[in-house]
């Protein structure tokens, strides 16, 4: 669908593993925020007990626009570790004097991803 340009917007949960559990996708001709309310009516109709504490995501405004049309304003966002690091690594160079001090950043960045509480963070 990307290949056409249809954005594919997937949805899940996860476990106390960390797995991911895609439950829901829509195919979408954009995405912008009434695409994403869409997504998250539907699975606050269709899924019960639905924590809806936490959102992990990348940090586009229509994804936070839509999800707290839906479930309000009183969660966790969390941003998506692989598009963290995608951004980090495509403007990292932009900011450092030498490689050393641009690897020194990204290993710190890894670091503090792995923080378990925010108190920790």
């Amino acid at each position: 669908m990307n290949w056409q340009v249809y954005p594919v917007l997937i949805i899940g949960t996860t476990d106390a593993d960390r797995k991911f559990h895609p439950f829901g996708f829509s195919v979408s001709n954009c995405e912008k925020t009434n695409d994403y309310i869409f997504l998250f009516k539907s699975v606050k109709n269709g899924v019960q007990d639905f924590n809806r504490k936490i959102l992990i995501a990348d940090g586009s405004d229509a994804i936070t626009n839509g999800f707290e049309a839906v479930f309000g304003k009183n969660y966790n966002r969390i941003m998506c570790w692989a598009h963290v690091y995608r951004a980090l690594d495509k403007n990292i160079k932009n900011y450092c004097v030498d490689i050393t001090s641009c690897n020194e950043i990204i290993d710190d960045v890894m670091f503090l991803q792995l923080c378990q509480s925010q108190a920790v963070f």
